[in-house]
């Protein structure tokens, strides 16, 4: 026969495992929207040349476990450029090759560290 307590301790699972789904499903919904903010202002922010850089921007979910989400935003088709622009070059030589300074074009940094506060800032809004 099932006491009181047996009872009381179903029913607080229940209710706890309910807010639990709830709050996992509102930090995925808040880590998505703000990944695809974040990559539209990568594309908005990004050094335009031809334009062809700030396009290349794209994200994607990684994981998206029941207990988490884990997004990722990456320069599509020349990856090693974004390091370029965002940090620079000094000049050198390599090989025989002399390759000239580029200055440093900081535009993920920025965005980066926004997306950061942004998830916070709408988590914190959600349960305060």
């Amino acid at each position: 026969m099932a006491t009181v307590t047996d009872k009381l301790g179903a029913a607080l699972i229940h209710v706890l495992e309910d807010y639990y789904g709830d709050v996992a499903q509102n930090v995925r919904q808040v880590v998505v929207g703000v990944t695809a903010e974040a990559t539209k202002r990568l594309r908005d922010t990004a050094p335009k040349n031809t334009g062809e850089y700030a396009k290349n921007w794209k994200s994607e979910i990684e994981r998206n476990a029941p207990t988490y989400v884990e997004t990722k935003i990456y320069a599509d088709k020349k990856p090693g450029l974004a390091h370029l622009l965002e940090d620079g070059r000094k000049a050198g030589e390599k090989n025989g090759y002399h390759y000239p300074a580029a200055p440093a074009k900081p535009h993920i940094r920025a965005v980066e560290e926004w997306a950061a506060n942004e998830v916070e800032e709408r988590l914190a809004e959600k349960w305060i």
